[in-house]
């Protein structure tokens, strides 16, 4: 029992003989393609990329001249003509040629049809017609690709040669078409030599008109309503929206769709010629979505709501890749740098030669390519082997209406890429700067403090001599007064009461002496327990060691950006060494000069996480300054791909700052609540005047970033 036909277009398949009752537009075409055929030795058909040259050549050259068979078997009579279809040019492409005409001989004769082994081509099929006593149609198709894989052109057992000799034989009964894309047409000047006569008939396959294009639209449906229920997936009477075929060929006009840098589609000017592979892609896709959903008419709101053609198509192309993890986008997007050049032109490749190309290993490539080279969404095929690895097949993009699409993906993918990497490097490099800038502080407050110290010591010494100078005096005056009493005591006539009185100035004298003693005998121990002036400058040597490694660290960033994930963890146990050691010290308590200011949360925003569903988040927000104990926040979020840009918070907290450098640290320490996952850490720094983004960057590119925008302001007075 035949499987049952679930869609009468074809999207980016070409038509074949079992397609072609669905096979619109193209009737007189067909009629003149077989007319040349039975009229002329050598046919070159030849048209635009995509304008339908292999459909038109199985669905309707073929099928007409297999129709001419069938009737002439009808009246009894012996078949009398061998029609041989051939493009298959990656491999070998003379084996493959030969073994193709010896098939259909068998076929047609119903036994199988042997040939001498060095049989050249025109032997070959010399031989074919005598023994089957048979008139050969031999159609090359895509021939283009026979000069791309072409080593040895010229040589006596090439192609080329052997080509040259039969279309030059005199008496051989055969028909040549060779079939491709016009801007091919140069190629064939390698051939005046070989075939002269190679130039005497052409035939240009025009896009389809308007008139063409709306039998294409709605042919295929009529013929789909005829089937038998047994022959087709969906029952009932299939109908078209009062408009659609107009709708349709505005949008798929020559020109009218263009996938370009930025892949959107945009508008040209119109023109009376329709692009065949992008309105089989477009009718694939409303069919499907329709008949899926359980209507039975193909409308224009539904193709509306597609976005019409050029997204149709622009999407086809990102539906597949965009269900692809994204290392193996990444893989796409070295691998079509090298299948499809900026011109549009395709080229086969190995596996392995891909693999090696892209710097992966073969096995994921493999898997990759199958992926992307069966079913209905395929972008790649399967071509025959090269000649020099004939077990392994090759891979190309499976129609050249694909090319500009793809090449589109590939340079919006890139330049994604590159800020992703961007953005990464600005993180990393504000993380960065942050410890620098912080190191740099926390170096000028180490010196501020040594220099603080030394001062402290020298004003101390300073006292000491001070009060070292006042008890020699007062030792100088208690001396004197005992030398003025020793003096009264020799002269014996001295008063008695001047002499008590020196005597008790002597001891006052004596008395004060001790005490300025002592003190500066205090002040010798002070002096000696302040910091001094070696210390000091080891304190400051610290500070300096620790800017100058964090400048180290600021040049090995910037000479291996790849290591930013090592670079993270060194910035996180920096930021523990520093808050360690900011703890471990004594905090001054706010002077004078310190002032409020208000660290202000201004908005959150999601960068390509991944996903379009609801995310919940827990974020552990810590601010801290030079000066006293952090501020600790929790904050829960849902985040979601679909709020961009931001979701606006306004939140703000109330710090003690130096007006002068204001200057805070900010750590975040996020955790998914949804998943189990590693908590990912955030650091950077906010000063006055502007506002700072401190990112979660996580650990893999296609989870993306949540930026947090802070802000440190003045409080809003009141009046």
């Amino acid at each position: 029992m035949p499987e049952r036909l679930a869609c009468p277009y074809r999207g980016l398949t070409p038509y074949s003989e079992d397609d072609a009752r669905f096979f619109f537009g193209r009737q007189e075409d067909t009629q003149l393609i077989v007319a040349n055929l039975f009229s002329a030795r050598v046919t070159v058909l030849f048209g635009p990329s995509g304008v339908g040259k292999s459909s038109i050549l199985r669905a309707g050259a073929i099928r007409d001249l297999r129709q001419r068979q069938h009737k002439a078997a009808q009246r009894g009579e012996r078949p009398d003509l061998l029609i041989v279809y051939f493009r298959t040019w990656q491999g070998r492409a003379m084996e493959e040629l030969r073994r193709t005409i010896l098939e259909e001989a068998a076929e047609l004769a119903g036994k199988p049809v042997s040939a001498p082994e060095a049989a050249t081509l025109a032997d070959l099929l010399q031989h074919v017609a005598r023994t089957l006593e048979v008139d050969i149609m031999l159609l090359l198709d895509q021939f283009e690709e026979y000069f791309r894989y072409e080593t040895q052109f010229g040589a006596p057992e090439s192609f080329a040669a052997q080509f040259g000799e039969a279309v030059g034989r005199n008496g051989l009964p055969v028909s040549f078409l060779l079939s491709l894309r016009e801007d091919s047409l140069a190629e064939l000047d390698r051939f005046k030599t070989l075939a002269p006569n190679l130039f005497t008939n052409w035939f240009r396959l025009d896009r389809l008109g308007l008139e063409a294009a709306e039998q294409a639209i709605r042919g295929p449906v009529e013929e789909y309503n005829k089937l038998p229920d047994s022959e087709r997936v969906y029952g009932g009477t299939i109908t078209l929206d009062e408009g659609l075929a107009e709708e349709v060929l505005k949008q798929v006009r020559t020109g009218a769709v263009v996938i370009g840098d930025g892949g959107r589609g945009t508008a040209r000017k119109e023109h009376a010629s329709i692009e065949t592979p992008y309105l089989q892609l477009v009718l694939t896709q409303l069919w499907e979505e329709e008949l899926t959903k359980g209507s039975k008419t193909l409308r224009v709101e539904t193709l509306q709501r597609l976005g019409g053609a050029a997204e149709i198509v622009r999407r086809h192309v990102d539906t597949v890749l965009g269900s692809l993890t994204v290392q193996e986008r990444e893989m796409c997007a070295r691998m079509f740098d090298y299948l499809v050049t900026e011109s549009g032109a395709k080229i086969a490749y190995r596996a392995k030669d891909l693999a090696e190309k892209g710097g992966v290993d073969e096995a994921s490539m493999r898997t990759l390519l199958g992926k992307l080279a069966e079913g209905d969404k395929r972008i790649l095929t399967t071509v025959a082997p090269s000649p020099d690895h004939p077990a392994e097949p090759q891979y190309e993009i499976y129609h050249d209406s694909l090319s500009q699409a793809v090449i589109a993906w590939r340079r919006r993918f890139v330049e994604g890429a590159r800020h992703k990497q961007l953005a990464r490097q600005v993180v990393a490099a504000a993380a960065v700067l942050f410890v620098i800038i912080f190191s740099l502080a926390y170096y000028r407050n180490s010196q501020l403090k040594a220099e603080a110290a030394i001062a402290e010591a020298a004003a101390a010494k300073a006292r000491v001599l001070e009060y070292e100078a006042r008890a020699q005096q007062a030792l100088d005056a208690a001396e004197k007064a005992q030398h003025d009493l020793l003096d009264l005591r020799q002269q014996k006539d001295g008063n008695s009461e001047e002499i008590k009185k020196l005597q008790i100035e002597a001891a006052k004298r004596m008395e004060e002496a001790a005490k300025y003693q002592k003190v500066a005998s205090d002040l010798h121990v002070v002096a000696a327990q302040s910091v001094p002036k070696d210390a000091a400058e080891q304190a400051v040597d610290l500070a300096t060691k620790r800017a100058n490694r964090a400048e180290y660290e600021r040049d090995q960033y910037r000479a291996s950006v790849e290591q930013l994930s090592k670079e993270r963890d060194d910035l996180q146990r920096q930021l523990d060494a520093l808050r360690k050691s900011t703890v471990q010290q004594t905090s001054p308590q706010p002077s004078a000069r310190m002032e409020q200011m208000m660290c202000r949360l201004e908005q959150v925003r999601v960068l390509e996480d991944g996903s379009a569903l609801d995310t919940p988040w827990d974020f552990q927000i810590s601010i801290h300054t030079l000066n006293g104990d952090p501020v600790k926040v929790h904050l829960p979020l849902t985040l979601n791909d679909t709020n961009k840009p931001l979701m606006v918070i306004g939140k703000q907290w109330a710090l003690e700052v130096d007006p002068a450098n204001p200057l805070v640290l900010i750590e975040i320490i996020g955790q998914r609540r949804d998943v189990k996952m590693a908590a990912q850490v955030g650091v950077g720094y906010v000063d006055g005047g502007r506002r700072r983004t401190v990112a979660l960057v996580m650990p893999k590119p296609d989870d993306g970033a949540v930026l947090f925008d802070f802000a440190l302001v003045r409080p809003v007075s009141k009046k």
